[in-house]
């Protein structure tokens, strides 16, 4: 079906609007990967009109997911990186250079895992001091340069005492808050307390919430940065918090105390810092100063990926405010290879010794009629051939192999052959018949058998379904 479908009328039709969709940003590279990808967003034109409502109503911004290939020729597969952020579930298709569109077996539906938020808005410093200032102990700000590609704040404090920064950034309250960030301190303080304050639903301040770090966290901070967390918990009336202080009491004069890769989360988590510059992230507004959202990477492994020819892949989301993605096309290799793939586990193929081509056999509903006084008879015949059917013998070269053949042999269902491109045989599913266990007159302690049989080629097994 999805090789008739008209996308165009489809529930996630759309206008393709270019590599770079608004607010997307290029994946950081991922070894042997491509890269961009296309966004393609509702319209007004889909059937319940959402676009339209409201007077014509306006797009969604792009929402961040995305797709990436990664050609595994030494594992026959192509591994395909997938994630979009609040996703519910997502369709991944395949798309043949001809065109045509199959569900990806195995990935259909895609269920992406726990989208992340950073409320923090200049993470990394990565533009400017934007948003840090001083608190308590009036210490001097200052943004370093630790490297060509990072940076930290700083604040030095002019006598001995608390060296305090502030953090304003206002984010609704959430059942909890983490709060964490490297750390790095000049000396070691009496207490290192991370603060956050709270206003009600009438702006009104409420008691702040404080966690104390453990003395024996705080020594990693020492001369070095270290990651600090804490887990804030609101006040019941707490609608807002209003600001984070970071404050190390008890500081020498000319303290210092310097921050980065800050993360406000609303919710618990390990505090693993992300910003939109990371793999399946995106900043909401302007990179670098804005709150980013951080969704799963799914890896999906695609053993049945035609080899040699180029293909990607398309990742729908079907939700009002979804869209779809094409991915930059790919390759996948076989080096020569001939690969196996069992419809009950399509990321774990497995390469197999052909032992030669098959001798293939098309054969033809044909009926020849020969009527009284004609020369030459009437024929009329099918609209085309059958597929191929044949013989076909792989080489099991080790006791592992032969077991691993008669495993995914046992119950019958057809299976994939990808050879190479220029082989022009593939790829096929293929319904065996009976199998021959040949050992070809090896002795008893020898591995090799050759394993036959008789195919039919078949259409592929439903991936929608298995």
């Amino acid at each position: 079906m999805w090789a008739q479908e008209a996308w165009d009328t489809a529930t996630w039709a759309g206008t393709t609007v270019g590599d770079n969709a608004p607010g997307q940003q290029v994946p950081p590279p991922v070894q042997g990967g491509t890269r961009t990808y296309t966004y393609a967003t509702l319209d007004a034109t889909e059937p319940w009109s959402f676009g339209g409502w409201a007077a014509g109503g306006t797009q969604a911004l792009y929402p961040g997911g995305g797709v990436v290939l990664v050609p595994d020729p030494d594992a026959g597969v192509m591994r395909v990186l997938v994630w979009w952020p609040d996703a519910t579930g997502l369709q991944l298709l395949r798309v043949t250079a001809d065109g045509v569109i199959e569900p990806v077996r195995g990935a259909y539906p895609v269920l992406p895992g726990v989208t992340r938020r950073n409320l923090s808005t200049n993470p990394a410093l990565g533009t400017a001091l934007t948003g840090y200032t001083a608190g308590t102990g009036a210490p001097t700000m200052s943004r370093l340069t630790l490297t060509a590609e990072t940076w930290a704040w700083r604040a030095q404090v002019a006598g001995a005492g608390t060296n305090e920064v502030n953090l304003p950034h206002a984010v609704p309250a959430a059942t909890t808050l983490t709060v964490a960030l490297d750390l790095r301190l000049s000396a070691t303080p009496t207490t290192l307390t991370i603060t956050a304050t709270w206003a009600d639903a009438s702006a009104v301040a409420t008691a702040p919430t404080s966690v104390v770090v453990p003395a024996d966290s705080v020594v990693y901070s020492v001369a070095q940065f270290a990651r600090q967390r804490a887990v804030l918990t609101p006040p019941a009336t707490a609608v807002t918090c209003t600001g984070i202080k970071i404050t190390a009491a008890g500081m020498p004069a000319g303290g210092q105390m310097d921050g980065t890769n800050m993360l406000i989360e609303p919710a618990t988590s390990d505090g693993t810092y992300f910003d939109g510059d990371m793999l399946g992230a995106a900043w909401t507004g302007t990179p670098e100063l804005s709150t980013s959202v951080l969704a799963a990477v799914v890896t999906v492994l695609d053993g049945e990926s035609p080899l040699d020819v180029p293909v990607s892949y398309l990742l729908v989301n079907p939700q009002l405010t979804g869209g779809r993605i094409v991915s930059e096309s790919a390759v996948l290799e076989s080096r020569g290879r001939t690969w196996l793939t069992h419809p009950s586990a399509p990321d774990q193929p497995r390469a197999v010794s052909v032992r030669e081509k098959p001798v293939l056999t098309r054969g033809m509903d044909r009926g020849v009629h020969r009527p009284m006084g004609r020369r030459r008879p009437v024929v009329v015949t099918g609209e085309h051939r059958w597929a191929p059917s044949g013989n076909i013998g792989i080489n099991a070269l080790s006791s592992d192999e032969y077991v691993w053949l008669l495993e995914i042999l046992d119950d019958g269902l057809p299976i994939l052959l990808r050879s190479p491109a220029d082989y022009h045989f593939t790829p096929r599913w293929l319904s065996l018949g009976e199998q021959t266990d040949d050992p070809e007159g090896r002795l008893g302690w020898q591995d090799a058998w050759l394993v036959s049989a008789p195919f039919d080629e078949v259409d592929a097994p439903s991936a929608l379904v298995s």
